[in-house]
């Protein structure tokens, strides 16, 4: 907006609208400007089968965008105030990239209206029970890998794609 009025000199002095504190870059509140709900940040959806794996590429996300708090519920939603409409934003687009981060049908299958921290805590509920017959696969499958005539490399690759399931599994269970 520019103001041109009572000026002598026939310039135009720009005029700043205050819209309360701005948000700083650093603050968990901040939203960037290219940030969108339909941002997809994981290279494989959260699927009945992969809960592990995403979790913990979704905490890393979420993590870089220092957004993680809003799952963790270590950010709570201010009863009111200046920064509950910003808290409330953040919760919205934190929903929203869940919500992209997840399989078609787990996606239908979540309620709409929850907070990113009910989002987060239905999904672990919901995959850390199914964790024994997981972790009973995981065991078979890594009793019964061999090398026979694969590249070391290969099965390496194999091998620690296990070793990765059965530790995530394992903190899984231990998060519980």
């Amino acid at each position: 907006m520019v103001d041109d009025s009572g000026s002598d000199s026939g310039e135009k002095k720009p005029v700043v609208e205050s819209h309360g504190d701005v948000i700083g870059s650093t603050s968990p509140l901040f939203l960037h400007p290219s940030d969108t709900p339909s941002q997809v940040f994981v290279a494989d959806l959260l699927t009945d089968m992969n809960y592990g794996k995403c979790s913990v590429e979704i905490s890393n996300a979420l993590l870089a965008k220092n957004k993680l708090g809003f799952v963790l519920g270590t950010i709570p939603r201010p009863a009111s105030g200046e920064h509950l409409n910003a808290w409330t934003r953040c919760n919205a687009m934190v929903v929203g990239w869940l919500r992209q981060a997840m399989s078609r049908d787990i996606r239908s299958s979540l309620s709409t209206g929850f907070t990113a921290k009910q989002i987060w805590d239905e999904l672990q509920e919901r995959f850390s029970t199914g964790s024994l017959p997981r972790r009973y696969k995981i065991r078979r499958q890594l009793r019964a890998l061999r090398q026979d005539r694969t590249f070391v490399s290969t099965f390496y690759a194999k091998l620690k794609r296990l070793w990765d399931d059965w530790l995530t599994l394992m903190l899984i269970m231990k998060n519980k």
